[in-house]
């Protein structure tokens, strides 16, 4: 990954290197977890590389995809807060 993707990790924690890391790893784990081994580590990994078993849980986060897309093709999805369960999803 580029410079920038590692120093949002740094910034997010205060430049302290090693929880930095934690927090990487944590980014990595989640979205190997959310898309399988076969799309997380594309580029240009989208809701749409998600498997519709996880639709469910992104519901619990407040999150909903739609069942249609946008003018060029791309997945939507919707936010609630609302409906967010901060103690049952906890995000990275």
């Amino acid at each position: 990954e580029s410079d920038a993707f590692r120093l949002a990790f740094l910034r997010a924690e205060g430049f302290d290197a090693v929880t930095a890391a934690k927090r990487m790893v944590r980014y990595w784990e989640r979205k190997v977890e959310l898309f399988g081994t076969e799309n997380a580590f594309k580029p240009s990994v989208t809701i749409m590389h998600l498997k519709e078993e996880d639709y469910p849980a992104l519901a619990k986060a407040g999150i909903n995809v739609l069942p249609l897309v946008d003018a060029s093709g791309r997945g939507m999805i919707y936010s609630a807060l609302s409906e967010w369960e901060p103690n049952i999803n906890s995000m990275i």
